[in-house]
């Protein structure tokens, strides 16, 4: 208890609400963990057997001899062929589906957004701030947008640069 070594009363207060809650923290552990040890004593392994019928024991021990018929049943039961196949590539289809959710929003939803980080390889979170303004937006920028769609969709670009 170091509150004589502080100087102002408020440190005082503050030290020894920490050390009450340090201490009240501890109390609850210990009882919590107390009530759990006296709802689930624990049982000894010899009377676990003692209690145990004989009959289960033996037909336990049977089992793991030699596997019985309805393992064999629950073996053949198990899953179709086709899900046996793909049961290893689930997770590669999954990851395959969100990487196409995310070109999908990434395409109609934040095309600014990629391109930013795109052009400023470094500081591209702030140049998305400034590109994400209303203010930014103008009829010229959707006219250029267009445009510029139109020209690449023309015949002669193609031609000229991809023979």
């Amino acid at each position: 208890f170091d509150i004589f070594l502080k100087a102002n009363f408020r440190s005082i207060c503050n030290t020894m609400k920490l050390q009450l809650l340090c201490l009240s923290l501890l109390v609850l552990g210990l009882a919590v963990f107390c009530v759990a040890a006296e709802e689930q004593p624990a049982k000894p392994a010899d009377v676990e057997a003692e209690s145990d019928e004989p009959e289960a024991l033996e037909n336990a021990l049977m089992e793991l001899e030699s596997p019985s018929s309805d393992a064999l049943e629950s073996e053949s039961s198990e899953v179709s062929p086709v899900e046996q196949k793909y049961r290893f590539r689930r997770r590669r289809y999954y990851r395959r589906y969100r990487r196409a959710l995310r070109r999908y929003y990434r395409r109609y939803y934040r095309r600014r957004y990629y391109r930013a980080r795109r052009y400023y390889r470094r500081h591209y979170r702030r140049y998305r701030r400034y590109y994400r303004r209303r203010y930014y937006r103008s009829r010229r920028y959707y006219m250029r947008r267009y445009y510029r769609r139109r020209y690449y969709r023309r015949r002669y670009y193609r031609r000229r640069y991809y023979g």
